[in-house]
């Protein structure tokens, strides 16, 4: 049975890094489907299309655009905030989905933001703080209640991959 990891979390939580890892050691297919949507189309369209139809909308428009990442056996997909997009993708691919839900504590995914965007404290706390509030604005926290799993990334690295690692040793 093919299987599809929807992975969930707020701005610096992990998600990427457990993707990361998963397309590594298993030779997964990973797919960014925001990032995928504004590759094709301006993002004014998602917005609109967002704002006036609701969360799944979008992905009505792009499914044709994703037929071709129902062959895969093993499909991590990042970037839905909702629910919603969740039980559309139930509903579009023929496969075992689980949703996977990072955690980590605010103040560990500021310094993970300043790091990666090489930034001062002030501007990742501003930009933590807008994209939680975005993020949980439109549901967030409704899929950590029905999500599957739950991975905390408080406690390094190394940690974060043995719990990953736990996790696949239940589903491979």
């Amino acid at each position: 049975m093919k299987k599809i990891l929807l992975i969930y979390g707020l701005n610096c939580s992990g998600k990427s890094t457990f993707c990361d890892y998963i397309c590594e050691k298993y030779n997964a297919v990973f797919l960014h489907i925001r990032r995928f949507f504004k590759s094709k189309y301006p993002i004014e369209l998602y917005r609109k299309m967002l704002s006036e139809h609701g969360n799944s909308y979008w992905l009505d428009f792009i499914s044709d655009d994703l037929s071709e990442y129902k062959k895969h056996d093993l499909l991590i997909i990042e970037g839905f905030f909702t629910m919603d997009e969740a039980a559309w993708c139930n509903n579009f691919f023929d496969a075992d989905i689980d949703i996977i839900y990072i955690e980590s504590d605010v103040h560990i995914r500021i310094d993970r933001r300043k790091k990666r965007e090489n930034i001062d404290q002030e501007n990742a706390e501003r930009e933590i703080a807008a994209s939680d509030e975005y993020r949980i604005g439109r549901g967030l926290f409704s899929v950590k209640e029905n999500a599957g799993v739950v991975l905390e990334n408080d406690k390094g690295e190394m940690n974060f991959k043995k719990q990953i690692g736990v996790y696949l040793d239940k589903i491979c």
